[in-house]
C-alpha cells in the first residue's frame, strides 16, 4: 500500500493564515467548522482537506432559526441552496490560444506537500475566497471566488468548460 502524503505543513499554513481570517470574521469554533450568529441568520465555514492529502476546499452556508427548528443550528442541516464554495481561477487556454478561467473549488498541494512555503502561499490565495465568502454571508449573491456546491442532480462545476472541451473534440474529429 502506498504512503499516504501528510497534510501536516499544509494543516499549519491553514491554522497560520487561514483560521485568524475567519476569527477576524466573527466566527467561533475550530478546525474544521466555526459558526457565528448574525441576527436570525446562522453562518457557518468549514475548511476540509482530503481524506488522503493533496487539497482542501472551504464552504459556507447559512440557515435560519427557523430553519433548524427544535435542533441546534449546525452546517450539515442547512439547505444545499444555502451552500457556497470558495473557488479558485485558474488559467486555461483553448486550442486557438485564447484564454479561459476554470473555477476549481479545491486548493490542490499534491505537488507541493513538502514545501512549507509553497503550503503557506496556496493559503493565502484562498484568503480572497474567503473575503467573497463573506460577502456572500451578508448579500446571498455569488462572485468571482464563490460558487454554489453543485449538489443537485445534473448540476457540473463551470458548465461552460464543458461546452468548450466538446467543441474542442469535434474539432480534433475526436467524435
Amino acid at each position: 500500500m502506498a504512503k499516504r502524503p501528510s497534510n501536516r505543513l499544509m494543516r499549519k499554513a491553514i491554522k497560520d493564515i487561514i483560521e485568524p481570517e475567519i476569527a477576524a470574521m466573527g466566527f467561533t469554533g475550530k478546525y474544521p467548522e466555526w459558526q457565528r450568529q448574525v441576527g436570525e441568520e446562522f453562518h457557518f465555514i468549514a475548511v476540509s482537506t482530503a481524506k488522503y492529502g493533496g487539497a482542501f476546499g472551504i464552504s459556507g452556508a447559512w440557515g435560519t432559526a427557523a430553519d433548524f427548528g427544535e435542533y441546534p443550528p449546525r452546517l450539515p442541516a442547512t439547505d444545499f441552496d444555502n451552500r457556497a464554495s470558495v473557488m479558485r481561477g485558474t488559467q486555461l487556454w483553448t486550442i486557438d490560444g485564447k484564454t479561459y478561467t476554470y473555477w476549481l473549488s479545491g486548493f490542490d498541494y499534491s505537488l507541493i506537500v513538502d514545501d512549507a512555503q509553497e503550503c503557506r502561499e496556496l493559503a493565502r490565495e484562498a484568503l480572497p475566497g474567503l473575503a467573497a465568502l463573506g460577502n456572500w454571508f451578508a448579500t446571498k449573491e455569488y462572485s468571482n471566488g464563490i460558487d454554489t456546491i453543485y449538489s443537485k442532480i445534473g448540476s457540473a462545476a463551470n458548465p461552460g468548460l464543458l461546452s468548450r472541451i466538446a467543441s474542442a473534440k469535434a474539432e480534433l474529429g475526436l467524435y
